[in-house]
């Protein structure tokens, strides 16, 4: 029973890994369980670990977009980022 415990460790350390490497990356997809389509955010501002959470920034709303906000770890199935590339002129 303690490999169970500690596979679960490892695994949510892995997944906390990264997470921390997306912070100030965008734009953000956030999967959340309740509702179909993705909630976007401009980027992941930080991640509180334990129990966890995203401060992320510009999070588009069906009521607006709001300048920064706070969703809750258990609230969010995935996570996607997409990196912008940079126009060069």
């Amino acid at each position: 029973m303690e490999e169970c415990a500690s596979d679960a460790a490892a695994s949510r350390l892995r997944y906390l890994s990264s997470l921390k490497s997306m912070i100030g990356k965008g734009p953000v997809h956030l999967h959340l369980h309740d509702t179909e389509e993705p909630r976007e955010a401009s980027e992941i501002l930080a991640i509180k670990p334990d129990p966890l959470a995203f401060l992320v920034k510009d999070l588009q709303t069906p009521l607006g977009c709001l300048k920064s906000a706070i969703i809750r770890g258990e609230d969010v199935r995935r996570v996607d980022v997409t990196l912008n590339k940079s126009k060069q002129s």
